[in-house]
């Protein structure tokens, strides 16, 4: 009699169980199409950059070991929290900076597997085709090594490549203008493959390296010097080697095209479409771009590189993102009911037959 009566108890409970997870009283949250289209080009960017680093030999240091876990752990969490809760600044900002950083760290390893290409340095090249242009690296230089103030706010807007994604992820976030950070990411994508496509074949150090700057010069103007900077690193990789320094002291090798030069485009365009920030971000990367020359040790021919690559890498991103958002990955329920379809149909077919 008990049994009975505890069965009578539990049974509704455990009908209630089965509705809710057969037709979904509260259904599971999908991820916007644009969100979606995202992840699918960090996923397979990150993937082909991890194998072609492993295809030249590369080995991913211990130390670097909690970085690493670190970025794909946030960004699961990240990817998860789609399911979980509606689309909020919180769950924008969170995806943005985990696409971000897993680009970031994915983009190392492709420069580190592109910089093994073997192909000649094209330094005497850029340095011709600057000169050809009527500048002269050298007075350049020496402008600013007389300027401590000048430098100062060059070194600054430069440095400030690596903090502007996050002030402009926040901004977006809040703005719940989530295609735009979307857009920033698969366009970022988009030009460092092409851009590092272009370093296999064309690979520079630095002028100020190139042209023999002297050491206490570049003391002065704390231009990269210890073997852990990524001139170092690049000539260690064209020699052989093949370690991956410790993050996050070790960067992207390429100089040709300049890579700030086009971050610094995408912030001009992203911070662009917000009024009250739109001038001040835009005068910073504007600084941020002439400040190449000596804090990056660009060559001209690098910030005309950088600027077509962004040229050509905007149209395309916008197709990708545009046929990757009209994707429309099945779900668990209308694979159920295909399923369902399919068995009716055979059903009905075999009592034709039959």
């Amino acid at each position: 009699m008990a049994e009975s009566s505890n069965l009578r108890m539990i049974y509704p409970v455990g009908l209630a169980l089965h509705d809710m997870s057969n037709t979904g009283s509260k259904p599971r949250q999908k991820p916007e199409p644009s969100t979606r289209a995202t992840w699918i080009v960090i996923a397979v960017y990150s993937s082909v950059a991890l194998y072609l680093y492993n295809l030249t030999g590369f080995a991913i240091p211990y130390a670097n070991g909690p970085y690493i876990s670190s970025a794909v752990i946030s960004a699961a969490c990240s990817f998860g929290l789609l399911f979980l809760l509606k689309p909020s600044p919180l769950t924008t900002f969170m995806n943005a900076i985990s696409q971000y950083t897993l680009f970031s760290l994915s983009s190392v390893m492709l420069c580190f597997a592109a910089a093994t290409s073997g192909s000649p340095l094209a330094d005497e090249t850029m340095i011709w085709f600057d000169e050809a242009l009527g500048f002269h690296w050298n007075d350049w230089f020496e402008l600013l090594r007389h300027s401590y103030r000048i430098h100062t706010v060059l070194g600054f807007s430069y440095n400030s490549f690596f903090v502007q994604p996050v002030l402009g992820f926040l901004i977006v976030a809040i703005a719940k203008r989530k295609h735009l950070a979307d857009e920033y990411i698969i366009c970022s994508v988009v030009a460092m493959i092409i851009t590092a496509a272009i370093f296999t074949i064309l690979p520079v150090t630095t002028a100020w390296f190139h042209v023999g700057v002297s050491m206490s010069d570049i003391q002065r103007l704390h231009l990269p010097t210890s073997p852990n900077d990524w001139i170092h690193q690049l000539l260690a990789v064209r020699s052989g080697e093949r370690s991956l320094p410790e993050l996050p002291t070790s960067a992207g090798l390429i100089g040709f095209p300049s890579f700030h030069v086009i971050g610094g485009l995408l912030n001009i365009r992203l911070f662009w479409h917000f009024r009250p920030v739109r001038y001040p971000m835009t005068a910073l990367n504007v600084i941020l771009i002439l400040a190449t020359p000596i804090d990056g040790g660009h060559y001209v021919a690098d910030i005309i590189g950088g600027a077509a690559v962004l040229i050509i890498s905007l149209p395309l991103a916008r197709w990708l993102l545009d046929r990757l958002s009209k994707v429309d990955f099945p779900t668990r329920q209308s694979l159920v009911g295909q399923q369902v379809f399919y068995k009716n149909e055979v059903r009905s077919h075999d009592e034709v037959l039959g």
